[in-house]
C-alpha cells in the first residue's frame, strides 16, 4: 500500500468541495465513492478557454481554481487534481493520456485519465471526459460491461491502441478513447494541455462547453444552447448572451464569476 505523500492540497478543504465524509482508506471502495463524488460536484467547462486566459496545471492554480474559487475544468484540470487528492490520500495512481476516437479518425494523446493500482488490480479513474463520461471508476478488464446510473461502458482489446473505453447506445457500442500504460511524463502532459486549450482545431477553443451529471441524468452547454436530461426525458433552451446565460452557468452548473 502506498504511503500518503506530500501534497499542496489541503485535503479537508477538498473532501468538502466534493461532500465527501466517508472513509478515506485507499480501498476500491474508497476511490468509487471519490470518484463518484467529485464527478457529480466539479462540472467539466472550458471558460477559462474561450476567454483566452489559458490553462495552468501548476498545483497551486488548479487548487484556487477548482477547490477554493468552486471553478470547473477540463481533463487536464479535473483529472489532474483528483490524482492529487488520491496520491495524498496513499493511493499507488499515476496519469495516462488517450486518444479520442469519438468522431472515427483518433485525435492525438489529449485526454488525461489516471491508472489506480490497488491490491494488485487496475482501475481507470476519469472524472474530465465531459458528455457520456465515467461517473465512477472502472476495473482494467476487458469484456466486463459497467452500468453506472443507466449508462453502460466496457473495456476492448483496441489492437495499435491499446485498450479502448466504450460506451452502449442505441445504435451499438461507440467508442470514446483508447490508451496505453507506458509512462507519462509532465512534458506529455504539458504539451496536450497546450494543444487541447490552444489549437484552433480543438472544439474547446471554439465553443463554450459545460457538463455535470446528476443523478436522474445530465445538464449540458454547448455554446448557448442548454440541455437537460432528466429520466430519458430531454428539453433544451437557448440562451441569450448575458445576463440570462451566467445565471443559467451559476444555477446549473454552480459556478459564479462574481465570486
Amino acid at each position: 500500500m502506498a504511503s500518503r505523500c506530500a501534497s499542496p492540497l489541503r485535503l479537508e478543504d477538498y473532501l468538502a468541495r466534493i461532500g465527501h465524509g466517508g472513509a478515506t482508506e485507499p480501498t476500491a471502495d474508497t476511490l468509487c465513492e471519490l470518484h463518484r463524488a467529485q464527478a457529480y460536484s466539479i462540472p467539466f467547462e472550458n471558460f477559462d478557454i474561450t476567454d483566452g486566459e489559458g490553462i495552468s496545471l501548476l498545483p497551486e492554480a488548479l487548487i484556487d481554481k477548482l477547490v477554493n474559487r468552486r471553478r470547473g475544468g477540463y481533463c487536464f484540470e479535473l483529472n489532474a487534481l483528483l490524482l492529487m487528492a488520491l496520491r495524498a490520500l496513499g493511493f499507488e495512481a499515476r496519469p495516462l493520456l488517450a486518444r479520442v476516437h469519438l468522431r472515427g479518425e483518433p485525435t492525438g494523446r489529449g485526454h488525461q485519465l489516471s491508472l489506480v493500482s490497488i491490491g494488485g488490480e487496475d482501475w481507470i479513474a476519469d472524472v474530465g471526459f465531459g458528455a457520456n463520461g465515467l461517473r465512477a471508476p472502472v476495473a482494467l478488464r476487458c469484456g466486463i460491461i459497467n452500468e453506472q446510473d443507466g449508462q453502460r461502458f466496457r473495456l476492448v482489446d483496441a489492437d495499435m491502441y491499446g485498450t479502448m473505453l466504450q460506451l452502449e447506445q442505441a445504435q451499438g457500442w461507440q467508442d470514446l478513447y483508447s490508451f496505453e500504460l507506458g509512462h507519462v511524463c509532465p512534458a506529455d502532459i504539458e504539451m496536450g494541455n497546450h494543444h487541447t486549450s490552444t489549437h484552433p482545431s480543438s472544439l474547446f477553443t471554439r465553443l463554450r462547453v459545460a457538463t455535470l451529471p446528476t443523478l436522474r441524468g445530465r445538464v449540458s452547454l454547448l455554446d448557448h444552447r442548454l440541455k437537460i436530461e432528466r429520466d430519458g426525458a430531454v428539453s433544451e433552451i437557448d440562451l441569450a448572451e448575458g445576463p440570462e446565460f451566467w445565471r443559467a452557468v451559476e444555477q446549473h452548473f454552480g459556478i459564479e464569476f462574481s465570486a
